[in-house]
């Protein structure tokens, strides 16, 4: 599968900020105003999970 959205910050971000938007991002799906907002994402979407740079492996193999 591939992802359909990704979130990412700006370089130079601080860390605790990373941290913080982090914590509220994969806490949306724990209450109604979260559910709403990741709705008008894509009106399938459950919840958001944290990645890492190896679960894109399979779409740069795609990609080439």
């Amino acid at each position: 599968p591939i992802s359909e959205h990704v979130f990412i910050t700006r370089q130079g971000l601080p860390k605790k900020t990373i941290i913080e938007l982090k914590k509220v991002l994969f806490n949306m799906a724990n209450n109604n105003k979260g559910k709403t907002a990741l709705t008008r994402i894509k009106s399938t979407i459950t919840r958001l999970v944290p990645v890492k740079d190896s679960d894109y492996d399979n779409l740069r193999k795609i990609l080439k």
